[in-house]
């Protein structure tokens, strides 16, 4: 196959297939989960009040305002795609913290837009951004590293301080995910997730603002693509196609299996109403609504798959306008979709997607014209 096309060069013709498969799936979506169209992929999206804060692929983030759907501002300075998300308070007002391929994180006026500071120190992609208690921020990288920022200074307009370096991971370290200490487990406990499949489970002491390691978990084959702590411990996705419950409480681990990679995972046992529900977006486009209450041999009964976006569903999340919630799913079809309790556990089927015409299929040629041209390719009187 031979092209002109820029965009399609370095691309196989199931690449070239499945991007054409996909717009005509957006076509068809386009009344299915009320979508917020977007200008890049969304890697990650964090809910605060009614706004979204997207990280995307387009070298910048975002804030949305859910509830009109429009743009409230965007954050252009990176040199790469924006990887993760985070928000915390500064000297000001709130800051918005980002994470890029370009091995830096970025310290932003979230009401202006304006750039307050660049820290470096990482020597690869970061990977997550997550806030702790103190405040602290735990950042986690390509290039093996955990790092540790007391935010403290922010408070006085001064740079957030590298604190602690951690090396434990011996791959690159995906993501990370932290719960406060309870009356049963008074310790502030912190999940990390590798490539390998790796996770590591750490006690962080927020005066001193360090982490110390606790122990390793029985993980996953490959990897760990996102954690989200619960009341009973901490769920991880994975590319191995599974979902586990690690319990701290060491009971048996709680597994879910689908046929391709789980992306993104989200508990909603804080959401009134849907309590014993799991959330989980996948590679094949899906999102899938499991009953964590009700299992069967330690699998959480599957009620209801949710099609609507046209790529792998990047992440999950809750917004909740005081009287109502939604689920907010992000993808790399360059959407952010909005369902409610009903649109989960009923969904809406995709209308069938109409094929381009036989004449774009067959080089321009009518149906007709391409049947003689076979005829006579293949006539060997």
């Amino acid at each position: 196959m031979q092209t002109t096309d820029t965009d399609l060069l370095f691309q196989t013709d199931k690449d070239i297939k499945d991007a054409v498969r996909r717009e005509r799936k957006l076509k068809v979506t386009q009344t299915i989960g009320r979508p917020i169209s977007l200008s890049s992929k969304v890697l990650r999206v964090l809910v605060d009040g009614d706004t979204a804060w997207t990280a995307e692929s387009g070298w910048q983030a975002r804030a949305i305002d859910l509830k009109t759907g429009t743009t409230r501002r965007l954050f252009r300075g990176h040199t790469g795609p924006v990887t993760c998300v985070a928000l915390c308070q500064g000297q000001a007002g709130p800051v918005l913290l980002t994470g890029s391929w370009d091995k830096t994180i970025r310290v932003w006026d979230a009401a202006t837009g304006v750039c307050l500071q660049t820290l470096q120190g990482h020597s690869d992609f970061i990977k997550s951004l997550t806030i702790l208690p103190g405040p602290a921020l735990l950042s986690t990288s390509s290039d093996r590293t955990i790092r540790l920022w007391d935010l403290r200074p922010l408070k006085d307009g001064a740079e957030p301080k590298c604190v602690q370096i951690l090396r434990q991971h011996t791959r690159p370290v995906e993501c990370a995910a932290w719960r406060s200490g309870t009356p049963d487990y008074p310790e502030c406990i912190v999940w990390t997730g590798d490539s390998l499949g790796v996770m590591k489970q750490w006690v962080y002491d927020e005066k001193a603002v360090s982490l110390r390691l606790d122990k390793e978990l029985k993980s996953h084959e490959t990897s760990v693509s996102q954690l989200r702590s619960c009341a009973a411990g901490v769920w991880s996705a994975s590319m191995d196609n599974t979902a586990m419950l690690h319990r701290l409480d060491d009971k048996p681990i709680i597994r879910i299996t689908e046929s391709t990679y789980i992306r993104s995972l989200l508990p909603m046992e804080h959401v009134d109403g849907a309590e014993h529900l799991l959330l989980t977006g996948s590679d094949d486009e899906n999102i899938r609504v499991y009953d964590v209450e009700d299992t069967e041999r330690g699998q959480p009964r599957l009620l209801a798959t949710v099609p609507g976006h046209a790529f792998q569903v990047s992440d999950l999340s809750v917004w909740s306008d005081g009287e109502k919630w939604e689920v907010l799913s992000t993808s790399f079809d360059q959407t952010i979709r909005r369902w409610t309790l009903s649109d989960l556990l009923h969904p809406k089927s995709i209308p069938e997607a109409e094929e381009p015409e036989e004449e774009d299929k067959n080089g321009g040629m009518t149906a007709e014209e391409a049947r003689e041209l076979e005829e006579l390719m293949s006539d060997t009187d």
